[in-house]
């Protein structure tokens, strides 16, 4: 790995993080879905499953560490294969922004078969109580999407 590539993917794994704790604040309102997924786009899955294990492993480490993080960390990486497999498909952005709002709300689903798991609750109420996050987060997925794939493709990230 040369010297640009890993400088490309520190600078982004910052902004990711720093992103992270910028909306904390807000439940499951995050930019870093779209980046992860923009950044399939733009750089491949190879470098966009690094930017987020980096990432997650840092924020786990300021926000709490523990077994969730793994479980996010393979979460991501599911729908990122997802992704990779079928956005191609999708000519316009449009449909990109459905497709990742779609792959966003597979994220939900697969972290609560996790986290009931790990709390050993009945899956369909603690995924049905949580399907306003998912959805939020689903929703910030699509708004944030088109910024960032924008700003990706106007400096030739």
């Amino acid at each position: 790995m040369d010297v640009k590539k890993i400088s490309r993917i520190s600078i982004l794994v910052a902004i990711a993080v720093v992103s992270r704790f910028a909306f904390a604040q807000f439940p499951n309102i995050k930019p870093i879905t779209a980046l992860f997924l923009v950044t399939i786009v733009f750089w491949g899955i190879y470098d966009s499953i690094i930017v987020m294990i980096l990432t997650m492993i840092i924020t786990g480490i300021y926000m709490g560490m523990s077994i969730m993080v793994l479980f996010q960390i393979i979460s991501f990486a599911v729908i990122m294969i997802i992704w990779n497999l079928t956005y191609k498909y999708m000519t316009k952005i449009v449909y990109q922004m459905i497709l990742a709002g779609i792959v966003t709300m597979l994220y939900g689903l697969i972290i609560s078969l996790f986290s009931t798991y790990i709390f050993s609750a009945s899956f369909w109420p603690f995924y049905m109580a949580g399907l306003g996050f998912d959805m939020m987060h689903a929703v910030s997925t699509v708004i944030f999407y088109p910024l960032i794939y924008n700003i990706f493709e106007r400096f030739k990230i």
